[in-house]
């Protein structure tokens, strides 16, 4: 086996460069890092790695009413190319103290966010002083409601730099039409009131066969400011 040693390889006409013949395999020997981030090229016919996390949307919402996910708006895709998609919220925070960040979905587009849904939340907390285990928030745990789920309860205003809520929210298979869809989350928060951090863990499933085409988060009585970022995580 012979070994070339090159800087550089260019093609000598045309405008592309084969590697390799039909049949054959082309080896990255052990260590070797491939890097296509300088010249940020067009990479065509190459399959997807499983389980890739795919960035789809950022919004950063200063006071606003809600924040909506809505297919089709950018690159956002809640059909069948992601097996699931995750939320994650950075410093997210209110304008009314003792709020709850709260959420619903939609199977029309977001027209209407009416979607059937079961839900548990299990809670902990701590502050200088003392703690608490995790229990069930039996006040935030339903069945088949179709008004806004809580998220994260008693949020404190006084968070408003960096000691907002943190936390991902994760969904399966918006868009299939043959099962309900499983949802998780995991949220730490300056709550309200004496306790310091707060740990929120809301899990349910949106009670729908129809496919799921938009979301929508917004507190319950205030404004919402912060970062919500939206990825899709390929099968």
């Amino acid at each position: 086996m012979s070994t070339i040693k090159v800087n550089s390889i260019e093609n000598r006409n045309g405008s592309s460069i084969t590697l390799g013949k039909s049949g054959t395999t082309v080896d990255f020997a052990t260590g070797t890092t491939v890097d296509f981030s300088t010249n940020s090229p067009t990479l065509t016919g190459v399959a997807t790695t499983n389980g890739r996390q795919v960035l789809l949307s950022t919004q950063n919402p200063s006071g606003a009413s809600s924040v909506e996910f809505i297919d089709g708006s950018g690159d956002i895709d809640f059909g069948t190319t992601y097996k699931y998609h995750i939320f994650e919220f950075e410093n997210i925070f209110t304008s009314s103290s003792g709020d709850f960040l709260v959420f619903n979905a939609s199977t029309d587009g977001g027209s209407n966010y009416n979607v059937s849904k079961s839900q548990v939340v299990l809670q902990s907390g701590s502050n200088a002083g003392s703690t608490f285990g995790l229990t069930v928030d039996a006040g935030q745990s339903f069945e088949n409601g179709t008004g806004q789920a809580t998220l994260v309860t008693g949020v404190d205003t006084s968070a408003n730099t960096n000691e907002g809520i943190i936390g991902t929210f994760q969904i399966n298979q918006s868009g299939n039409t043959s099962y309900g869809k499983p949802y998780q989350g995991n949220f730490v928060y300056d709550a309200s009131g004496t306790i310091t951090v707060k740990l929120q863990i809301p899990y349910g499933l949106l009670q729908t066969t129809s496919a799921i085409n938009a979301y929508k988060f917004n507190m319950n009585t205030g404004n919402i400011t912060g970062t919500i970022r939206l990825y899709g995580v390929t099968a």
